[in-house]
């Protein structure tokens, strides 16, 4: 009888150690899973970014060669007429005549 109470334990542990271990397992594939999805979420993300960086290298770059530089730039002021001036270009034409 000692011996059929041994096996019945020992038969009674791995009942309760076999679902621990499955849960255990499918844990750990869950988790390696979750890693996979996460690692592709990453890559991704990384080639967005790489797309987004040359793009963006690209505008610096055309910025740079553009020449738009504005420093020591004033604009410029227009010129008053005096109206003698207004007068002269208004016999030669070049103001339209503003009706009464």
């Amino acid at each position: 009888m000692e011996e059929s109470k041994e096996e019945t334990e020992e038969i009674d542990n791995t009942k309760e150690i076999l679902p621990k271990e499955e849960k255990k397992g499918e844990k750990k594939k869950d988790l390696i899973e979750d890693a996979k999805v996460a690692a592709s979420r990453i890559e991704d993300a990384n080639k967005k970014m790489e797309d987004l960086l040359k793009k963006q290298e690209e505008l610096l770059a055309k910025a740079e060669l553009g020449g738009k530089a504005e420093a020591g730039i004033e604009p410029e002021v227009p010129k008053e007429e005096t109206d003698q001036e207004y007068a002269l270009k208004f016999q030669k034409g070049l103001v339209p005549f503003k009706g009464v």
